[in-house]
């Protein structure tokens, strides 16, 4: 999934100065005291922002250090989708650019972020720093990102032209939307194209007002095989606009994957005490309404409403006691069960959900 982070990323090139000096030493040297890390070939990062990013905010701040070292670079397929602005399930473990040199294609791993520093500073930054929340570091945050070089079809495809992360006032080379999205999505897992193609379709994205076949019509040639077109046609056929989050979107993906009974979106019950609720899934022949708990709701309850995480968990658990004195089943689930391939299911099958 792509955010946006709290602080603003801040890369650093090293430069020649018009008096002969260069950068790349100094840096080198903040390398080597535990200061700085190398995302790619003269480009820099302080290690306390690397340390504290999430994972997809690391794989931003990689390709936009792989465009300040390259700056001719075509970023594609889920990288694009990354830069586009849409959530991603899981965030992509290489850069992916486009290339024309059939020679070139194929994945190239990162320089080590540590550069020369001695294995006692390596130790030093991971007992010293801390991750996001809080989180103790280990030796994966010192993972580079790779680059995945993918050859240019033809003929080759539009590009369009982005800002990059905030921060850092550069722009960024990316294929249009409408080709990254089926080029790309037709090769991910059934349950990732769904949580991209909802978001899509319920035009949330800084472009895209709604998406439809027709404007995808241009570039239905790229899908390459009869399985990517029955992949694609799939996920197309099970997207709904009206799922609100990721989570709501894999969920409804496992209920498939699964062989249930679709629930309907959003349905809106009036409570007892006059207030109104939106569910997230609602089973109207089992009476049965279900939620997706998403750690963001709790972690993040200040930020987004204003109140504290108790205050949140006492509003949530008094919503549904207001539901279930409409005389109405209550299911839950979080990220674990949604995430499980077969977790959901299983649940969703002891409360009733018959196959679909």
């Amino acid at each position: 999934m792509t955010t946006t982070p709290a602080d603003p990323m801040r890369l650093i090139r090293s430069r020649l100065h018009v008096d002969g000096s260069h950068t790349t030493s100094s840096l080198s040297q903040a390398v080597r005291r535990g200061e700085m890390l190398r995302l790619r070939r003269s480009v820099y990062v302080p290690a306390s922002q690397w340390f504290q990013a999430y994972p997809w905010d690391r794989h931003l701040m990689a390709a936009a250090a792989h465009a300040l070292w390259r700056p001719d670079s075509v970023f594609c397929r889920e990288t694009a989708l990354a830069l586009h602005g849409l959530p991603l399930l899981r965030t992509p473990r290489v850069v992916h650019v486009r290339t024309a040199r059939r020679q070139q294609v194929g994945r190239r791993s990162p320089a080590p972020l540590t550069g020369a520093a001695s294995d006692a500073v390596v130790r030093q930054m991971l007992s010293r720093e801390r991750g996001p929340e809080g989180r103790r570091l280990t030796a994966h945050d010192l993972n580079g990102v790779s680059t995945r070089r993918v050859l240019t079809p033809e003929p080759s495809l539009d590009v369009e032209v982005l800002g990059g992360p905030p921060g850092l006032g550069q722009v960024l080379r990316v294929e249009l939307l409408e080709a990254a999205v089926m080029d790309t999505l037709p090769r991910l897992r059934f349950d990732e194209a769904v949580v991209v193609l909802d978001a899509l379709r319920a035009g949330r994205h800084r472009r895209l007002t709604e998406l439809s076949q027709d404007s995808l019509g241009q570039w239905e040639h790229l899908p390459t095989s009869r399985m990517a077109t029955q992949r694609w046609t799939l996920a197309w056929e099970v997207s709904d606009p009206a799922a609100e989050s990721p989570g709501e979107s894999l969920s409804r993906a496992r209920m498939v994957e699964a062989g249930l009974l679709l629930p309907e979106l959003q349905k809106v019950f009036d409570l007892p005490d006059g207030s109104r609720a939106r569910v997230d899934f609602w089973w109207p022949e089992l009476g049965l309404v279900g939620e997706f708990d998403g750690k963001m709701k709790y972690t993040r309850a200040r930020e987004l409403s204003g109140v504290d995480v108790a205050q949140a968990v006492f509003e949530e658990k008094v919503r549904e006691d207001q539901l279930r004195a409409l005389g109405l089943g209550v299911v839950r689930w979080c990220w674990p069960e949604a995430s499980h391939p077969t977790s959901l299911g299983r649940l969703l099958r002891e409360v009733g959900v018959p196959e679909g």
